[in-house]
């Protein structure tokens, strides 16, 4: 404070008392900004977290649908398989 009080030729008593009154309010105005903005900053995080958590639900669908076709493919081949192997027998149903 003592070096920006000698560049600014703030060095008398009350010239200091000045300073030390404008640094204390620049300090409370500050605290006042990261007050106000906070919340804001909050949210930010919480919508980040809700977007990561939608993320990851979709990616669990899609994987789910791709699991879905898979087993169908699958349910599919042995129904042919089945009947083919009906048919190869020659039974009667």
């Amino acid at each position: 404070m003592y070096n920006l009080a000698n560049k600014t030729g703030l060095t008398s008593g009350e010239s200091l008392q000045q300073l030390r009154e404008i640094i204390r309010e620049l300090g409370s105005e500050a605290n006042q900004i990261e007050n106000a903005y906070q919340p804001m900053a909050n949210q930010f995080e919480q919508a980040l977290k809700i977007g990561n958590a939608q993320l990851k639900l979709d990616q669990t669908a899609q994987n789910l649908n791709q699991t879905s076709h898979g087993l169908m493919d699958v349910s599919n081949y042995l129904v042919a398989s089945a009947k083919n192997l009906k048919n190869g027998n020659g039974s009667a149903s």
